[in-house]
């Protein structure tokens, strides 16, 4: 989700619920003077610094800004303490930084090559040692100082510590990790835990992670830090449904995009800390209103007209499926670029002229769905890995060339996830057009691994039923209904009961199930039939067509029910 934030003139005009006092420190690099390769560079702190100040002023944050040279040591450490000296009982503080993190030796044993404790880089720091670095421990003294006061203290870090090189060619995003390796300390390993302080934690990943950044705005050449422009847009993705988000609330948004992800292996080492079992677990620490909370429902007028503007601009650029391309087994950069260049033209006029709502997503940019394509004089291998019906499958198209792979089963696959990837969106952001009485229920509210679970849905005969689920565990969308084989009818002839199992990989956390009923009667739209495998797809694919587009022309009313499952 990429949705750019409101302008700062409107933002500052908010007012939050609360009276208590709430101060932050906005911090971004992504220069520095002993980094001179561009192509190792980073570019995003102007974005960052700029989203996360946006967002706090939602929140009445008072907040100063450290951005590029301006980071420098001195100057954060000043920061810091300006707002211990600020900060009182009850009151919110806030310390953000992007850009570069390190790991320096233990200061209890330096000998030590285990346990190296993370720092932060600031603008001037230097390429061989540590001594101008932000320790760790400094952060969480400071943060235990106004713990006593009895302030509340939340960090968030977009940055990473100690990172094997990635392969840098065909990439979409900026493959350089946000850490810097120092050939003092590069036999050394960091520290389990990045943060051991009281407060609240946010960071795009964990001690032993990784974190980039990648292009918000194509046509401005503009970056940003992937996590940061995520938990941003969450936070606001909420306050636009009158909705007051928690820190779970934003993190759980932001880490089912990653993981979702992981499995096209996009941004290795990007997982969003902490994880959600552990957030579930100190539920008193993270379940609670981010920034302090404020009240949406009393936001100014021109405020609600204006983030109902983003969130509908957001909203026509995500009907679109971004596709990605990434070119493998190449004999050298050459031949690399001269294959992307070539397939990247080729896959961009077929979903022009023949997928709808899709889009070539531009280098760098966030994609959907990312396709894996190696080229032979015999022929061309498209591999993608998921769909909307089967998670785990890995799919392989070939042919004489692209365009056959295309035609005889990559262009449908890719059409097929566009049209559950707009469902699922426009039944996220969009207000339901049918006004008709639906309950859809769990028999619990909690499961284990290996339960049986069951739903209940009730609503109006002659409505079309299309279920979508997302598993915590892993972020991936699917359709869960209908199904090859599922013992049901997709139209509503009364109470419609359905059971499941929660599998055995499922981790602690949450899933959401969501029912969408859709009326056909006089819409020319067809049953699937659940008991035909050799054309279940092709026929559930014509019917997307016209359920979707209908909707999205407010041809076809729709509603939906969500329940959250508790995985324990």
């Amino acid at each position: 989700m990429i949705g750019r934030l409101l302008s700062l003139a409107i933002l500052a005009s908010l007012a939050c619920s609360a009276a208590a006092s709430r101060y932050a420190l906005i911090v971004g690099v992504d220069s520095y003077s002993f980094i001179a390769d561009a192509a190792h560079s980073l570019h995003g702190a102007a974005t960052d610094t700029d989203d996360m100040k946006r967002v706090l002023d939602l929140y009445s944050f008072q907040s100063d800004v450290l951005l590029r040279k301006d980071a420098s040591r001195a100057n954060i450490i000043a920061g810091l303490a300006k707002l211990d000296k600020e900060a009182q009982q009850g009151d919110e503080v806030l310390f953000y930084f992007s850009g570069r993190g390190s790991i320096a030796p233990d200061s209890q044993d330096p000998a030590s090559k285990l346990g190296f404790e993370p720092t932060l880089v600031p603008a001037d720091g230097l390429a061989k040692t540590t001594d101008f670095d932000i320790r760790m421990n400094r952060l969480e003294t400071w943060a235990a100082d106004l713990d006593k006061k009895g302030a509340r203290v939340t960090i968030i870090l977009d940055t990473c510590y100690q990172q094997a090189s990635t392969r840098d060619f065909g990439r979409q995003y900026n493959p350089t990790a946000r850490c810097i390796t120092r050939t003092a300390t590069a036999s050394g390993t960091v520290r389990d835990l990045a943060y051991r302080g009281p407060g609240i934690f946010l960071a795009a990943c964990p001690a032993q992670g990784a974190s980039y950044e990648w292009l918000v705005n194509s046509s401005e050449n503009r970056w940003a830090g992937a996590f940061t422009d995520q938990l941003a847009n969450a936070v606001v993705a909420d306050l636009y449904r009158r909705e007051n988000p928690t820190y779970m609330d934003a993190m759980r948004e932001v880490q089912a995009f990653f993981k979702d992800k992981i499995r096209a292996d996009y941004m290795p080492g990007l997982s969003p800390y902490p994880a959600m079992p552990d957030e579930m677990a100190n539920a008193k620490t993270f379940d609670i209103p981010f920034g302090g909370g404020l009240n949406p429902t009393s936001l100014p007028a021109d405020s609600k007209l204006a983030i109902s503007t983003m969130e509908s601009a957001k909203e026509d650029r995500e009907k679109s499926l971004r596709v990605a391309l990434e070119i493998t087994d190449w004999p050298s950069e050459a031949d690399r670029l001269k294959s992307y260049t070539k397939f990247s033209k080729e896959l961009a006029d077929y979903l022009k002229s023949k997928v709808p709502n899709s889009e070539f997503a531009p280098q760098g940019a966030p994609p959907d769905v990312v396709v894996k394509l190696k080229s032979t004089k015999a022929e061309v291998q498209t591999t993608v890995v998921g769909d909307d019906l089967d998670k785990a499958r890995v799919y392989t198209f070939g042919g004489k060339n692209l365009k056959k792979a295309l035609d005889d089963g990559l262009g449908p696959y890719l059409e097929l996830r566009g049209l559950v990837t707009r469902l699922f969106r426009i039944t996220s952001t969009g207000q339901a057009t049918w006004n008709t009485p639906v309950t859809f229920r769990s028999q619990d509210v909690a499961y284990s691994k290996g339960d049986t679970f069951g739903v209940d849905l009730n609503g109006p005969d002659s409505a079309l039923v299309f279920i979508l689920d997302r598993d915590d565990a892993d972020g991936i969308l699917q359709l869960a209904f209908p199904q090859v084989g599922a013992p049901y009818s997709q139209k509503l002839a009364g109470p419609l009961h359905l059971d499941g199992t929660i599998e055995q990989d499922t981790n602690t956390g949450r899933m959401m199930m969501r029912a969408i009923i859709v009326p056909i009667k006089g819409k020319g739209v067809a049953e699937v039939s659940m008991s035909d495998d050799a054309h279940f797809r092709e026929t559930l694919l014509k019917q997307l067509r016209l359920i979707v587009t209908g909707i999205e022309k407010g041809q076809i009313p729709w509603t939906s029910k969500t329940i959250d499952l508790r995985i324990r």
